[in-house]
Formats: C-alpha cells, sequence, structure tokens
C-alpha cells in the first residue's frame, strides 16, 4: 500500500478515484479524535473502484489493515 496523500476535498479524492488515478479513499471524520477521547466511536468510510474479484478482495483487505491500524494508534495516543 502506498497513500498517495491526504486531502480535506472529499469530492475531488472520490473524483480521482473514479478517474482510477488512486484505487482506495479512506475518509476519516474531522472528529475522531475527540470522539475517541469521550469514548465513542467514529465511522470511517472506505471507497473503491474496483471489479475484478481479486482485487477486490484486496481492497476490503486493505481497509480492514487501516481501521486495524487506526484504532492501535489510537489507543496508544499516536496521532
Amino acid at each position: 500500500v502506498q497513500i498517495v496523500g491526504v486531502s480535506d476535498d472529499v469530492d475531488a479524492t472520490r473524483a480521482r478515484l473514479q478517474r482510477q488515478q488512486i484505487d482506495l479513499m479512506v475518509i476519516a471524520p474531522s472528529h475522531v479524535e475527540q470522539n475517541f477521547t469521550s469514548g465513542q466511536q467514529s465511522e470511517i468510510g472506505i471507497e473503491y473502484n474496483e471489479l475484478d474479484p481479486v482485487r477486490d478482495n484486496y481492497a476490503r483487505f486493505v481497509a480492514y489493515r487501516q481501521v486495524q491500524e487506526l484504532n492501535r494508534a489510537m489507543s496508544r495516543n499516536e496521532f
């Protein structure tokens, strides 16, 4: 997995996804840290554009791992 950028512009990133310039986008809410410290869950969105079943499974795995890593970093206050 190679992170190619971080952006506040979800629509522009979604357009890059649709043009197949990127394979996957992770949408984290701006208040994720506040929710974590107050004991609330945050919804993290994962979007990808893939029809190939093998690449679909890979995208799902990558998304799952990203959420695990975010949870681990947050529990250790590493963000």
